[in-house]
């Protein structure tokens, strides 16, 4: 049970100001994460007053990539801390540059680093179903070292793309 929450943003960190303290806060994981928002560290405190910090990594990212080759190109990199779990969901738009195709992926993978050795533990890709029939445009997860990429293929297409991720560990 969680008996109090301090909410500190990152640029207050550098000035070494602390937003909120002795929050009360009883609340699903899920809406504490919508409190919490992107860019924000909580420090939660139980009732025997043993400090738990927590944080949702890399959460709400947002990049975004042109490519014009059959090459396969990293729009996100995601480091896999030593000793953790990582679920990573991805959502990926891409458009032609003059909007005769598009298309929409999402990717949802789990990943742990057990003594700096990442493992996929599972991953489900959702295949697009915007996506023209005889395009072969692309999206996957990779393991480089001890990063998960985000890659995406346009084929020999000119295409946009934007990825945005949400990142949850343990």
């Amino acid at each position: 049970m969680v008996d109090s929450i301090a909410v500190v943003q990152p640029e207050s960190i550098l000035n070494a100001e602390l937003i909120s303290s002795s929050l009360s806060v009883y609340t699903p994981a899920s809406s504490l994460k919508a409190l919490l928002g992107s860019s924000t560290i909580a420090i939660i405190q139980n009732q025997n007053q043993e400090a738990i910090l927590e944080s949702i990594i890399g959460g709400g990212a947002v990049s975004t990539l042109t490519t014009d080759d059959n090459d396969w190109h990293t729009i996100q990199t995601i480091a896999i801390t030593a000793s953790h779990v990582f679920n990573i969901d991805v959502t990926i738009l891409a458009k032609q540059t003059d909007l005769s195709i598009d298309a929409f992926f999402h990717l949802d993978g789990f990943f742990r680093n057990n003594g700096g050795t990442v493992t996929r533990k599972h991953s489900k890709d959702i295949t697009p179903n915007t996506l023209d029939e005889d395009v072969n445009w692309g999206a996957r997860f990779l393991i480089n070292g001890t990063d998960v990429e985000v890659q995406v293929n346009s084929a020999t297409d000119e295409v946009n793309w934007k990825a945005e991720r949400e990142v949850l560990s343990v």
